[in-house]
Parts: structure tokens; sequence; C-alpha cells
């Protein structure tokens, strides 16, 4: 029982880096993308250094601070892009040599004023939010944001995009 009990009280909450699974899987749940075919997600995913199905070792994959390089970050914020986008991605259509197919995205959000519209996806994407980060995202949705308006899907989704290529979202 004092294993538990001394486990239990420690703070682990943003201390680990989303592996390139864990990354790509919650934008398509939270974009409520219908994947028909994996094979973008695991060509992301060796892109990323991790082959689902060879693993380096029987341990796995080194994990951690290796899941966050300035190539692998930038390959998130251009998937992240795409995702945004409706953009199904392969290989080829990575490398730029052809354009996705686009698919339908339908982000969840409530209707609001702007700051409690940035207070909900922040509160449900990021670990944590810094004061200059939050002046960011209410010059993306400004103070007179109707929500009511023809194009309040995509300035929410503008919103939803600079969120996810926050430092912040890549941890859990």
């Amino acid at each position: 029982m004092k294993i538990f009990t001394e486990e239990w009280d420690k703070k682990t909450a943003g201390s680990k880096i989303k592996n390139p699974l864990e990354f790509s899987l919650q934008l398509i749940n939270e974009l409520q993308l219908d994947v028909i075919n994996g094979k973008p997600i695991v060509n992301f995913l060796k892109q990323q250094s991790m082959d689902l199905f060879n693993q380096p070792n029987v341990k796995g994959w080194e994990g951690g601070k290796s899941w966050l390089t300035t190539q692998i970050y930038l390959q998130r914020a251009s998937i992240a892009d795409g995702y945004c986008q409706g953009r199904i991605f392969n290989r080829s259509q990575m490398e730029g040599s052809k354009r996705g197919q686009n698919k339908t995205v339908s982000l969840h959000w409530q209707k609001g004023k702007n700051k409690a519209i940035i207070s909900e996806l922040t509160a449900r994407l990021l670990f944590d939010v810094s004061p200059e980060s939050q002046k960011d995202f209410e010059s993306l949705l400004k103070y007179d944001f109707d929500p009511n308006a023809p194009n309040a899907d995509q300035a929410v989704l503008r919103l939803f995009n600079a969120i996810i290529k926050e430092p912040e979202f890549q941890l859990i």
C-alpha cells in the first residue's frame, strides 16, 4: 500500500513529450477526420522516426526529448496545417509533388465571446498558456468576433491551428 500512496503524489503533468502517434491521433480526433487509409499516418510516423512495427530494440523508442528535434517540430507544424485544411497525406504529397485530397474538418467549439472560446480550446489542448501566447490568440480571434458569422468556423480553426503549433501542445 505504501508504494501506491508514495507514487500518487508525484506531479508529472506536462513533463512528457507526446510521441508522434499521440500527436497525430489527437489532431485527427479533435478535427474529427475520417481516416479511411492508415498509410498517411504510418508515413508521418516513419518521418518522425517511429516505425510502429519496427522498434529499434526491445525497450522501444528512445522517446523524451528525441521526439522534439527542430526537424520533427517543423514536420509536426506541417502536418498540423494539412490536417486543419482537411488534406490527407501520403509520402509523395508530403514531399510536395502532389496535392492531398481534402476532407471535411469539423472542430467542436462552444459559441461565445473570443476569450471564452480561447479559454475553452487552450484548456482542452495546452498544458500551460503564457501571457504572450494569450495575446497572440486574442489577436487571431478579435474582441469583436461574431460566432454566428459565416466564416466563424474558419476563424476558430485558424486559432486551433495556432494553438496546436505551440510548444506546450507537445506536452502531456
